[in-house]
């Protein structure tokens, strides 16, 4: 495609003559995050785990520092339901939230009533109607971290902590009525870190991060396989991590240092990427994949002064910085819609948060069309956009964004991203300036067609 096309009287033709016909994509209302507060007497701050139920009600855990009870709460309605889980000491730090295959709810958590000996207890709550059911999943008489806890297809429950001093790496299980708990150990000797993550694969076998104690910080992934563990190195310098596995059961992992980083695995080799390049960046993480196994992160730094969303298409991160979001002054809780819309529970250094946004919301009609570019997000408040073709028109020959008055802005170059079937955009003109709000037409040339898409850019 030429490189000159700059009049006025050129968009007509292009959205006549695009093959296939030019592709209506949804239409965004500019709709900010939604902020509640589930449970306004909170004051002490909250370690929440938040989770979405099958018709995509909100359920959130929390500890409620204060008062050292752990809470769960659901809403209904317009309402959040309250009700105590464990009010016994101080019970709740660290907690986690599941729901089983039947929608009820399982808890992990740390038990720290003891302050003298300081042997303290991981506790797992569950309840199918009512009451609640309590039980101690472990307790070594020692000091011990704070659980990470999944449930396998079976629904039962899989933790992993530290013991203290070390700390050791244990991972724990439940099988019929009993609790069973190993140290994560390869041949040579017990394995010790900190900040973990736990997932299971399709198989329920564990997979776990964790940052060793001790010189040299390494991040390692562990893997439970025929009765032995496996240790490999993911990177040699790590922090906070959080584990997911994508639909091919292939490990992701978000990670902090000093940064905020992002590593996939590919032919038995790590590969690690900067996803934020601000200093303290990631101090806490969470990480969802969404229909197509591309990343979302949450994540805030260790001062308490932004929290931030990121997500990646293609080859580019979008990174979103909301004013309507208050710094998470203990940890995060993210998890993604059925229409890949992020829900984040977090407390803002004071009270329980739950914050939404639905891009999908004032959508008038949605007419998708085989061949039309898929430009994603189609509404962006700032971040960079991309641009992709389906295989069958072959490799992507340019991409040329015009304005609603068919005035070229810029030609894609593929120093701002690109792959052989796609494009990135980072919204700017052909002098670098960043590009004015309002709807912008992408004009795409491939090896076998062309098309045209549309992005909408708010401030």
């Amino acid at each position: 495609m030429a490189a000159n096309r700059r009049s006025s009287s050129l968009l007509p033709f292009l959205l006549a003559s695009a093959l296939p016909l030019f592709h209506s994509v949804p239409v965004f209302a500019d709709i900010p995050w939604i902020v509640e507060s589930p449970d306004p007497t909170v004051m002490g701050g909250a370690d929440c785990s938040l989770v979405l139920d099958d018709q995509e009600v909100p359920h959130i855990a929390y500890y409620d520092a204060a008062s050292g009870d752990l809470r769960y709460a659901v809403k209904a309605g317009v309402v959040w339901a309250i009700e105590d889980v464990d009010t016994l000491g101080n019970v709740g730090a660290g907690v986690t939230l599941r729901l089983d295959g039947n929608g009820n709810p399982h808890m992990m958590y740390l038990d720290r009533t003891d302050q003298t000996t300081w042997e303290w207890q991981i506790k797992y709550a569950t309840r199918s109607g009512s009451p609640w059911s309590v039980e101690i999943a472990y307790s070594p008489g020692h000091t011990i971290t704070e659980p990470e806890f999944v449930l396998d297809s079976s629904g039962r429950p899989h933790f992993v902590c530290g013991d203290i001093p070390g700390p050791y790496n244990r991972y724990g299980y439940k099988l019929g009525g009993s609790w069973f708990v190993e140290h994560v150990a390869d041949s040579v000797s017990y394995t010790r870190g900190v900040d973990y993550s736990l997932a299971l694969d399709g198989m329920n076998r564990p997979h776990i991060t964790y940052t060793e104690s001790y010189s040299p910080s390494d991040l390692k992934l562990a893997t439970k396989s025929d009765g032995a563990w496996s240790i490999e190195t993911i990177a040699t310098e790590g922090g906070r991590s959080v584990l997911v596995l994508d639909e091919a059961g292939s490990p992701r992992v978000a990670y902090y240092y000093y940064h905020l980083y992002y590593a996939t695995q590919s032919g038995g080799a790590w590969s690690s990427e900067l996803v934020d390049d601000l200093m303290y960046s990631g101090t806490k993480i969470s990480l969802a994949l969404d229909s197509q196994d591309r990343p979302h992160i949450a994540y805030a730094d260790s001062w308490g002064y932004w929290f931030d969303y990121a997500y990646k298409v293609g080859d580019v991160w979008s990174i979103e910085r909301s004013d309507d979001l208050e710094s998470p002054g203990r940890n995060v809780s993210l998890v993604l819609d059925a229409m890949d819309n992020p829900h984040i529970g977090y407390s803002d250094g004071v009270s329980l948060a739950y914050a939404k946004t639905d891009i999908w919301a004032g959508v008038a009609s949605v007419v998708q069309s085989r061949g039309a570019p898929s430009v994603w997000p189609s509404l962006t408040r700032g971040g960079p956009v991309w641009i992709s073709m389906p295989d069958e028109f072959g490799q992507m020959l340019d991409v040329t964004v015009f304005d609603t008055a068919g005035r070229e802005v810029k030609m894609l170059a593929e120093s701002e991203g690109a792959s052989p079937r796609g494009r990135g955009w980072n919204l700017t003109g052909m002098r670098g300036e960043y590009v004015a709000p309002g709807v912008y037409f992408l004009s795409v040339c491939t090896e076998k067609g062309s098309s045209v898409g549309k992005v909408i850019l708010v401030r």
